[in-house]
């Protein structure tokens, strides 16, 4: 913040504020690398979303799949 008067001296207020999705990167855990997000068109015709700078598919039918059973796999582990 600027100084209101001469020879006081300026300071930073910092502010909690949201985030919108677009300003946010997603985590590859394989690369070990948080990249931005595109959309392609496979073969198929399927437009899926993808990790710029890996190359790695997010939307694919089988990371579902295996984000599911990961989720199902950890709630049977925290109730027992």
């Amino acid at each position: 913040m600027k100084s209101r008067e001469q020879g006081e001296p300026g300071q930073i207020v910092k502010i909690e504020a949201p985030i919108h999705s677009s300003n946010v990167m997603l985590y590859s855990k394989e690369k070990e690398v948080a990249s931005r997000v595109g959309h392609k068109i496979l073969e198929d015709g399927s437009r899926v979303r993808y990790l710029i700078k890996t190359g790695e598919i997010i939307d694919s039918a089988e990371n579902w799949k295996k984000v599911v059973k990961e989720r199902v796999e950890k709630k049977e582990e925290a109730s027992s």
